[in-house]
């Protein structure tokens, strides 16, 4: 679906063509990342990747997630609290940009868009220039409802049938990427649903791309239960119990000292 270009692309973006609530606010103030080193590191990629809707089904990827949000925003509040969370999200990884062409196993981290145009502009940009432009309010307005229910639905197709029944964000993660929507699949599910302080978000972000992703040995070909278990453990004991709830198969025994689930 494309938008009538009304103004400037970098106008649109932050007011967009249509009425959506919240778009008054500017740019929220935010504390520092830690983002040393980006998210490139030993030929594996920690990715971000703002993905219109023609690119969402011909990605070539060892490893896949998204930013899930179930619904649009009903408040200014969740308006503010979901540009928020993307400009974690673009302060935390690096963008597909940065590493198209480049050899090595790529895991990528999707935010959907509704829109081609406005997908590839914000690629092009740093996690920096898209929060100093605030353009994170058109993160929010082009955001891709129907592809996010369309991945809910996947995982709850997961070993474990989440409900997924929260506001969101759901943090959902496939390994192998073609494992998406396959019946039974382990889909990984982080429900950030009662997360709200800034910090947190920060944390959570930085944490998926520093202790999950670019250890290849918790997702390469397939999640490695035992190691993953105790990574996600330490990843939410960061922020305090509670606020973060994760897939049930993490919780069950395990027998054997080391297992992979593909």
């Amino acid at each position: 679906m494309k938008h009538q270009v009304c103004v400037t692309l970098s106008a649109l973006l932050l007011a967009a063509c249509t009425t959506t609530t919240g778009t008054g606010r500017g740019p929220a103030s935010y504390p520092s990342a830690d983002i040393s080193g980006g998210g490139i590191q030993s030929n594996r990629y920690a990715i971000r990747n703002f993905v219109g809707y023609g690119a969402q089904r011909s990605m070539s990827v060892d490893g896949l997630a998204y930013v899930a949000f179930p619904e649009r925003p009903a408040t200014d509040e969740e308006y503010a609290r979901r540009r928020m969370i993307c400009e974690a999200y673009v302060l935390a990884f690096s963008s597909s940009a940065e590493a198209s062409g480049l050899p090595g196993k790529k895991f990528v981290t999707l935010w959907p868009l509704i829109d081609d145009g406005v997908a590839e502009y914000l690629v092009a940009r740093s996690g920096q220039q898209i929060v100093d432009a605030g353009d994170c309010a058109g993160a929010v307005n082009f955001y891709d409802y129907v592809a996010a229910m369309e991945v809910i639905s996947s995982a709850r197709r997961s070993k474990d049938e989440p409900a997924l029944e929260g506001r969101g964000p759901f943090l959902l993660a496939w390994s192998p990427a073609n494992e998406k929507g396959q019946p039974g699949a382990l889909a990984l599910v982080l429900d950030f649903s009662r997360v709200e302080e800034r910090e947190n978000v920060v944390r959570l972000m930085r944490k998926w791309r520093n202790d999950i992703i670019t250890e290849p040995s918790l997702w390469d070909n397939g999640w490695s239960v035992l190691e993953l278990k105790v990574a996600i453990t330490e990843m939410l004991e960061s922020i305090g119990p509670g606020l973060v709830t994760f897939s049930n198969w993490l919780l069950a025994d395990e027998d054997e000292e080391e297992r992979t689930v593909q």
